[in-house]
């Protein structure tokens, strides 16, 4: 997760990968619900508002709550975002 620098309310999740063995048994879930648990809990002046990341894999992330904002030219991929 990182903080976008230009505003202080929104992190963007950049890479998470389970190994493929490991697919398929909420692991990946898991994670994603910590990472989101963690930036909703921030403390101090950086409270979170919105997590937002791009993906191939938009089914899945929409089954950990997040929102297709548009689709991203060229790769096949989505925006997508959450709010908290």
């Amino acid at each position: 997760m990182n903080l976008i620098w230009f505003d202080f309310n929104i992190y963007e999740i950049f890479w998470v990968a389970v190994n493929s063995s490991f697919q398929g048994r909420v692991v990946g879930k898991r994670i994603i619900d910590d990472i989101v648990k963690r930036i909703a809990f921030f403390k101090g002046h950086l409270k979170a508002r919105v997590i937002i990341l791009s993906t191939r894999s938009p089914k899945f992330f929409v089954k950990c709550g997040f929102k297709k904002i548009s689709a991203l030219p060229g790769d096949g991929g989505f925006l997508m975002t959450m709010e908290l």
